[in-house]
């Protein structure tokens, strides 16, 4: 059985279909994926917020799903707590809505170096209060899986910019971690063919 993926989020996302676009080999050509991989639709928009690529998105037909989002929303418009309800909110609605989806990863918020509106320090403090969240709402949900971002740990080596993975290294590492992420998808998949289960304690994890 081929499962159909689906990669949505800001100008990460955009910048790797970019470089996908670039060469004449489909998607799952380039990222080595086997039979087991169906149809892989990509969404990015650089500058989004969660809300523009959440509200905008319909997983109708997608079995796992690939979420790299709310690094433009801690920029000043909202705190990690905050911006991890909203998210959790929409989760929600697509397990509901949506029987076909199986899986939901949620990328890390990883480092950047320029940032609008608030401080480097505010910025890494909200990023780890959300990224605690994340993964403390999928260590009590089978469908819902927090990611790290592997390679992405010293900006400097990633990114020439401060923000975007857009060295050879950085978009490298970046195509990696998405060609892990659906490969782990894929086994998760084949394993145990996870049934439709509820986030238990709904949103529970935001008391301290």
């Amino acid at each position: 059985m081929a499962f159909n993926v689906s990669i949505v989020g800001h100008s990460f996302v955009r910048r790797f279909n970019d470089g996908l676009k670039r060469t004449r080999r489909s998607p799952k050509q380039q990222l080595g994926l086997n039979n087991s991989v169906g149809s892989i639709y990509i969404s990015g928009k650089g500058g989004a917020m969660a809300d523009q690529i959440l509200s905008n998105y319909a997983p109708a037909s997608t079995d796992i799903l690939i979420l790299d989002l709310g690094t433009n929303d801690l920029c000043g418009s909202f705190d990690g707590a905050t911006l991890a309800e909203k998210v959790t909110q929409y989760l929600e609605e697509y397990i509901e809505r949506y029987p076909n989806l199986k899986l939901i990863y949620i990328f890390e918020i990883v480092e950047r170096l320029r940032t609008r509106n608030i401080s480097k320090k505010e910025f890494d403090y909200e990023r780890f209060v959300y990224n605690r969240k994340m993964s403390e709402l999928a260590s009590c949900s089978s469908i819902i899986h927090f990611r790290k971002q592997e390679g992405l740990t010293r900006i400097n080596q990633w990114s020439n910019d401060g923000i975007h993975p857009n060295t050879a290294y950085g978009s490298n590492q970046y195509m990696m971690n998405i060609r892990r992420t659906i490969m782990d998808g894929v086994r998760r998949m084949n394993k145990v063919r996870p049934g439709r289960c509820k986030i238990l304690e709904r949103l529970s994890f935001y008391n301290f």
